[in-house]
């Protein structure tokens, strides 16, 4: 079962989403992500950082091996950071926003420092829609020089934080005000989500709309 992930997407050059989830888990206990599906692991130049951002943005580091995984998606970028870190901090505190994380796309470069970058280039308000058409609720991104078309996207809230700690912040807040086991959405396009599992993968991320290299295989290649 995947019960420890983060959703994260880049920008094709086409215009599409290429969406990906990132997978943890400790690494005494079989991954069965990793044994039933072509998920690759997330390189240790990203781990590294990560690590850092984490450590210099107060946020918990898991004490014990871990395992970390992408699933789907074209190759790691940076724009991945955030996705990671939050997935990996999972392992560490154990979050009540845990079962939230279906209706959240994390998109941002991670600083050093555990500061929030936009990425370069920043994620378009076109990019922003086509995930709320997906039936995200939430994106998390670094505040691009340009808010005025982000805030203008209907049916999603976008969140702009600064660093880790006011993500993690946020993320216990919604906990608070929203039940985790009413949270997964019906569209058939997204809904990998809190206690599904990794079988499902395959069907849930490979929908229409959503750029071809989205469906598991060869991404890296794609």
């Amino acid at each position: 079962m995947i019960d420890t992930f983060a959703w994260t997407a880049i920008e094709t050059t086409d215009g599409g989403i290429d969406l990906a989830l990132i997978a943890a888990g400790p690494a005494r206990v079989p991954t069965p992500v990793a044994q039933s599906q072509p998920a690759r692991p997330i390189a240790r130049e990203v781990r590294d950082r990560v690590r850092a951002a984490l450590a210099n943005g107060d946020t918990p580091y898991p004490s014990e091996d871990f395992g970390v995984y992408r699933l789907c998606g074209c190759g790691d970028r940076s724009m991945h950071d955030l996705a990671v870190a939050v997935a990996v901090a999972q392992l560490a505190i154990a979050p009540p926003w845990a079962g939230l994380l279906d209706h959240v796309v994390f998109l941002a470069e991670l600083g050093l420092d555990g500061s929030l970058r936009p990425g370069s280039p920043p994620v378009s308000a076109a990019a922003l829609a086509a995930l709320a058409r997906a039936e995200f609720r939430y994106i998390v991104t670094a505040a691009p020089e340009n808010t005025d078309d982000i805030d203008r996207i209907e049916g999603i809230t976008v969140l702009t934080p600064t660093g880790l700690g006011e993500v993690v912040d946020w993320l216990t807040s919604l906990a608070e005000t929203i039940p985790a086991q009413g949270t997964s959405p019906k569209s058939a396009g997204m809904p990998i989500a809190h206690r599904i599992g990794p079988a499902r993968v395959r069907r849930t991320t490979g929908c229409a709309g959503w750029a071809g290299c989205a469906e598991l295989g060869d991404a890296d290649n794609c």
